[in-house]
């Protein structure tokens, strides 16, 4: 059980710094898409448009910075509650929280910028490769870590 939560949260944290590095690139590459409800808004409320986008990507920031924070402290939770059952060691939960952390610089905002579907999949697997490969040198059978399994069909 220790393993498969061990697992969930570094793939959860793989995952989320590549969706994250995903929506970055998008959002670098396209216009904003609140673009047009930020024209209606002004319009309608005979407001300046730049103080209501301005107000928008304000909203946006700190939503995002809120939910990394709760994300954060869930992982925290998850993990103290490992060490506190005895399923994992306190210098293992530290070695996953450095591991998420190193995960989470390898995945920086626009990393996937230009990359085509199959670029993001094959950067996505080495990544879960790595994991595989950092379990099994913590002493953790990788093969009982797979929650994620099916969700493969997609890709």
């Amino acid at each position: 059980m220790s393993k498969k939560i061990l697992f969930s949260l570094l793939t959860v944290g793989v995952i989320g710094a590549g969706l994250f590095g995903i929506n970055q690139a998008h959002a670098q590459t396209n216009t904003n898409p609140m673009s047009g409800l930020v024209d209606a808004i002004s319009q309608k409320f005979n407001l300046d448009k730049d103080q209501v986008q301005s107000v928008v990507d304000q909203f946006h920031a700190e939503r995002r910075t809120t939910m990394q924070e709760n994300r954060q402290k869930r992982i925290g939770e998850r993990l103290d509650q490992a060490v506190k059952d005895g399923k994992i060691t306190s210098e293992q939960k530290l070695a996953i929280l450095n591991k998420l952390a190193e995960l989470k610089s390898k995945f920086p905002p626009g990393s996937f910028k230009g990359m085509t579907k199959d670029q993001m999949k094959q950067k996505i697997q080495d990544h879960q490769a790595e994991i595989k490969a950092w379990l099994q040198n913590q002493g953790i059978d990788p093969t009982f870590l797979m929650p994620f399994e099916g969700m493969k069909r997609g890709w």
